[in-house]
């Protein structure tokens, strides 16, 4: 065979393989760099902000099966070519506690609450993003691949959550 029918043969395999990487990467696991201190001590550990790779689990948007405590990956609500990765806190009609805020908050329908594990050091829903749309949220982080191989766990923080999905005719707010 030819050196030039070998370039050619390689070059087919990959363009014939290009929809299915194309496909999966999009639709069903995925990987995001994940740069910045907001999910330390998560992610990107140590006193210098390093660049973990981690794994995404994209289908779980499909069917919704995320749940209070994951790690997800989100589109920011300022700028939509930008994704973020924080911690679920709270989903629709769970009421919780905010870190900066007076008051109780209650996620509204079809939204969730998310926070960055080191709340000095992130936007999020508690310091100006409010609740994000549910359809802004991408995966759910599965592990870091890079520098280390290592799970995420899915951990809610204690005293966030005050209450899950309770409907509105049976909370009863005292004087």
């Amino acid at each position: 065979m030819s050196q030039w029918a070998a370039f050619r043969q390689t070059i087919w395999k990959a363009v014939s393989w290009s929809p299915v990487v194309l496909v999966v990467n999009d639709c069903i696991v995925g990987f995001c760099k994940v740069s910045g201190t907001s999910m330390q001590p998560t992610l990107n550990p140590g006193e210098t902000s390093s660049n973990d790779l981690v794994l995404v689990n994209k289908l779980s948007t499909r069917f919704f099966s995320y749940r209070r405590g994951d790690v997800v990956v989100l589109r920011s609500p300022k700028n939509p070519g930008e994704l973020l990765v924080k911690r679920m806190i709270g989903i629709e009609g769970d009421w919780l506690l905010a870190a900066g805020h007076p008051d109780i908050i209650k996620v509204p329908k079809g939204c969730c609450w998310v926070e960055g594990d080191n709340a000095a050091d992130s936007w999020d829903s508690a310091s100006g993003m409010g609740p994000v749309p549910l359809a802004l949220i991408d995966g759910r982080v599965l592990c870091v691949c890079w520098p280390r191989l290592q799970s995420v766990p899915s951990q809610l923080p204690r005293g966030k959550l005050l209450m899950r999905n309770v409907p509105d005719d049976k909370v009863r707010i005292l004087p």
